[in-house]
């Protein structure tokens, strides 16, 4: 995740579940040339899932315009989509 991130209350990110021990921060962008993009996507979208901070993570990428990666469970598209009814209907998340 970039370092533009804007400021939440607390620091979420040390709660966030993708920061565990283990786990690849390299499944949450594009993957190795090769590697089935929706099978990656999967991956990282099931990290998500389990994370009790998704939704402030969603909320950076969404106002911050993150082109790429999967964020708070959200594929580049996904949230472009959500940026998109969220001008259409004027309102937030």
């Amino acid at each position: 995740m970039s370092g533009n991130h804007v400021a939440l209350r607390g620091d979420w990110r040390s709660s966030a579940a993708c920061t565990r021990p283990g786990v690849d921060f390299g499944i949450f962008f594009a993957p190795p040339r090769g590697r089935v993009p929706r099978a990656w996507d999967r991956r990282a979208k099931a990290v998500c899932a389990s994370c009790p901070v998704a939704r402030e993570c969603l909320t950076v990428a969404l106002d911050n315009r993150e082109a790429t990666g999967v964020w708070g469970g959200r594929t580049p598209k996904e949230r472009r989509s959500l940026l998109k009814r969220r001008k259409d209907s004027g309102r937030g998340l």
